[in-house]
């Protein structure tokens, strides 16, 4: 049964089919075998040997909208998510675990407007999506309720959260928990997070112990007809696997923010009955659990069919083990002096190889008439087509970049620290005299970095810019968008610092020798956005001969 405060979740086209069940009684028409999530016709329960229903899910969005691209394998994409979601055959639902809106970083003064329009356009997007229930997390409350509450006022934008309740009546609309009718099961759904961070956040919420809150929503949703619990939870992942043993009454616990992308998502884990899942960060992999309920009755536990996940991300990680001694292996060449150091590593290496090829294969998932989850992670890739309707929205999102950042920056971060400090002067004035190595350069990637960001209308993006450009933010460089041509790719100051000194004085001691390893790995190159980089490798490809490597001038 819906609670009061639930009903305003059902659409129009349900309560018109309640009531004319109730008037013509034909056809065995039932108020559970309407779906109420994705708009899929009534269905005949009785035809079905088993009931089945789908639980697409989210975790740690962390306010992205499309993947880096930068990676060999760039993975992500709401436009792509899109079409995953529109291609399901069967009854489906999506919800999110938290940490969907905006991200776990500060939001300074020059960057919040765009991650608030980010913010913007992802609920939006969730929106169109279908999203049933979105979790509280702390970071989705940074901006104040208010923001959020503007969100709900442009259109449905449905929190719930068991612990994370508004301070006032009348304020932010967060319920806390919803029954839902999928593919003719129930599914009740709850949220929970951290108390202090969320407190920590903001002033206008109330912040409730978590056991006790999730215990009396679970048990009203069992009171209430749920056949199928879930709670979406931002909590780390010892918290999580507490709260799973201290309320077995659960069966999915979906938890948020998930291993980051760097990382391989974790595989599914079995407390007692209930099932703790993870999509991973950035929206990389949408998680899917395909629930099957025999047709006249509920049984729990549920068994948990993984399709393979725990030998996939046991791989994944002997794979990542095997290339990263292999680089350090390679690294050592044929220096005789590291003769034994290389062997040892080779030894590690060979055992590892000899565990990767043991895996088996998974074994078949339950059969027969048992209720069960079946757990799949699905990676957003980019073979995966976008969907056009959602390909529309973030053009309109860039377009309004464009609008918001090209005039706009932060003249304070290019202020001088001192009248004598040198400046930024952009690769061509460096071309002047170095003629040799500015023509080595224009055949290197860094030469097209800036093209890459234009190519997909990104070069408004002031979290982007940076690391395809010189000087950005920079003493001595520049902080407004429309002031870039000058310092567009990556150029000889990225490495060597600003260069008017030189330019006006061409010798040794008037630029600097760049920590080119520091540069490229600490700033651009790192993982989560070149997960390819090696620097010994990637410096050759950079700088011609006779260019200093490691102290160039």
């Amino acid at each position: 049964m819906l609670m009061p405060d639930q009903l305003h979740s059902v659409p129009t086209r349900w309560k018109v089919g309640l009531v004319a069940c109730l008037f013509l009684g034909i056809f065995g028409c039932r108020a559970e075998q309407l779906n109420n999530s994705r708009g899929y016709p009534p269905e005949r329960g009785d035809l079905w040997p088993q009931r089945r229903a789908v639980l697409f899910f989210t975790t740690g969005m962390d306010g992205y909208i499309e993947p880096c691209g930068c990676t060999s394998r760039p993975l992500g994409g709401v436009a792509r998510l899109a079409s995953i979601l529109s291609e399901e055959k069967e009854p489906s639902m999506l919800m999110d675990a938290g940490q969907l809106l905006l991200p776990t970083e500060s939001l300074d003064d020059m960057t919040r407007p765009q991650h608030l329009a980010k913010a913007q356009y992802l609920a939006r997007a969730f929106r169109k999506l279908g999203v049933v229930a979105i979790n509280l997390g702390p970071p989705d409350l940074k901006q104040g309720t208010s923001f959020l509450m503007g969100l709900q006022k442009e259109g449905s934008v449905p929190f719930v959260s068991a612990n994370i309740r508004p301070r006032k009546e009348g304020g932010l609309s967060v319920a806390r928990s919803r029954l839902d009718m999928v593919g003719g099961i129930r599914f009740g759904v709850t949220g929970v997070a951290i108390p202090e961070a969320a407190a920590a956040t903001s002033d206008d919420i109330v912040a409730l112990e978590i056991a006790p809150a999730v215990r009396a929503e679970v048990q009203t949703l069992r009171k209430d007809g749920a056949e199928v619990v879930v709670v979406l939870a931002h909590l780390p992942v010892a918290d999580a696997q507490m709260l799973a043993k201290a309320i077995p009454e659960m069966d999915i616990l979906i938890r948020s923010p998930g291993t980051p992308i760097e990382g391989v998502p974790q595989p599914p884990v079995q407390i007692g009955p209930v099932v703790i899942v993870e999509a991973g960060q950035r929206g990389q992999y949408i998680g899917r659990v395909r629930v099957v309920v025999p047709k006249n009755r509920s049984e729990r536990p549920f068994v948990l069919d993984d399709g393979g996940a725990k030998m996939e991300a046991d791989k994944a990680r002997l794979e990542r083990r095997i290339a990263a001694l292999q680089k350090e292996i390679d690294l050592f060449g044929v220096d005789t002096s590291a003769q034994a150091a290389r062997e040892a590593r080779l030894q590690v290496k060979r055992q590892l190889e000899q565990r990767l090829a043991s895996l088996s294969l998974p074994s078949a998932g339950p059969a027969g008439d048992a209720a069960r989850l079946e757990l799949s992670l699905i990676p957003i890739e980019t073979s995966v087509n976008e969907d056009d309707s959602m390909k529309r929205l973030l053009s309109a999102y860039y377009q309004e970049l464009r609008t918001m950042n090209l005039s706009r920056g932060d003249p304070e971060a290019c202020r001088l620290d001192s009248e004598d400090a040198p400046i930024f002067v952009g690769t061509d004035k460096c071309a002047l005299c170095h003629q040799e190595e500015y023509a080595f350069w224009q055949n290197t990637s860094h030469a097209r970095a800036w093209a890459t960001l234009e190519r997909e209308a990104r070069h408004y993006d002031f979290t982007c810019v940076g690391c395809h450009s010189v000087g950005f933010r920079k003493p001595g460089g520049y902080c407004i968008l429309d002031q870039s041509k000058p310092y567009q790719n990556v150029g000889c100051e990225n490495c060597h610092g600003p260069g008017s000194k030189h330019a006006a004085a061409p010798v040794p001691g008037s630029i600097s020798r760049a920590d080119t390893v520091g540069v490229c790995a600490e700033s651009c190159h790192v993982p989560e956005h070149s997960d390819m980089f090696i620097y010994e490798s990637y410096i050759k490809k950079i700088t011609g001969e006779g260019h200093m490597r490691g102290g160039s001038e």
